[in-house]
Formats: structure tokens, sequence, C-alpha cells
């Protein structure tokens, strides 16, 4: 009997570490450090290729309230709120249904778009192996800053950081 009750106390203690940990997890997640934020803060000029979902436009990345906030503006779609995340210069933008997921290195993005899927298909096996139809629900996308927390970014191979020598595209 005593050794049950001494099982009960190391599980709960075990219980209440990992859900502490996990709770500090979902905190520094949830609000990047200023080094990851400022990797992202300010205004992305995009174009997809691959993909019916999106074409080309702007998207504009912010911190408010400690987390970071983004609106996508897109030439077919319009105005669509973006949730953001980052870690080290991983950046993910999920937009209504889809997921724009890439590498930031320096002011420029490259990433891919996609709609998760889960197949819950209950239909029985068939000897006949269905063809894929076609998805426009995936694609690439580039994008370059062209404006960093209000400061304007030069072109790509200025290397004049006033801009005055530089020609703007």
């Amino acid at each position: 009997m005593q050794q049950i009750a001494q099982w009960k106390v190391i599980v709960g203690v075990l219980g209440v570490c990992v859900l502490g940990a996990c709770s500090g997890l979902s905190n520094s997640a949830s609000q990047p450090s200023a080094h990851e934020a400022h990797r992202v803060l300010g205004t992305w000029q995009y174009q997809a290729n691959g993909t019916q979902v999106l074409s080309r436009g702007t998207f504009q990345i912010a911190m408010r309230k400690g987390q970071l906030r983004g609106i996508l503006r897109d030439a077919k779609r319009g105005a669509i709120p973006l949730q953001v995340r980052v870690h080290n210069n991983r950046l993910s933008l999920d937009l209504e249904a889809y997921q724009v997921r890439g590498i930031v290195e320096g002011d420029a993005f490259t990433a891919t778009l996609e709609r998760p899927m889960w197949d819950v298909s209950v239909a029985p096996p068939t000897s006949r192996v269905p063809r894929a139809a076609p998805r426009d629900d995936r694609g690439a996308l580039f994008a370059r800053r062209v404006e960093r927390a209000g400061l304007a970014v030069p072109p790509l191979g200025c290397k004049d950081v006033a801009m005055q020598r530089c020609a703007t595209p």
C-alpha cells in the first residue's frame, strides 16, 4: 500500500513538471524573441507560382501586444489576416485554410504554400488505382522585404545604405 502511494506521488510530480514545461514552451512559441521578430517585421512583396490560391501582392508583419500579427493583400483575393509564427529563420504564415512555410534569409523569403489535408476516406479498396487530380492548392512563394518597420530596404545588389546612388525598381 505504501508503494502505491509513493508511485502516485512520483506520477503526480512528473505530471506537474511536464505540464509546467509544456506551458512554458507554448508561451515562448507565441511570443518570439526580439531578434526573431526583427528578422520578419516589415512589408514584403510576393509572387506565388504553381497555384491558383494566391497570385501576387504584399504582406505586412508587425508586433502588437508582444505577438506577431500580419495582413496579406493579394491581387485576386484581397485582404486576409495572417497568423504569424517565427522560429530562428523559419517563418510560418497561416491564412484561412492555407499555410505558407519557408526560410527567411536577410530580406528574402522562400516558401511553399499548401492546404493541409487529412485522408479520412472510408471507401472500400478497389482494384483500380485512382489517378490524382491536378491540385491547385500547392505552390511556391517568393517574397522580398521592401520596407523594414518604416525604413525602406535598398534594391538587390545596392551597396549604398542611404540609397542615394541606387535606382529604385
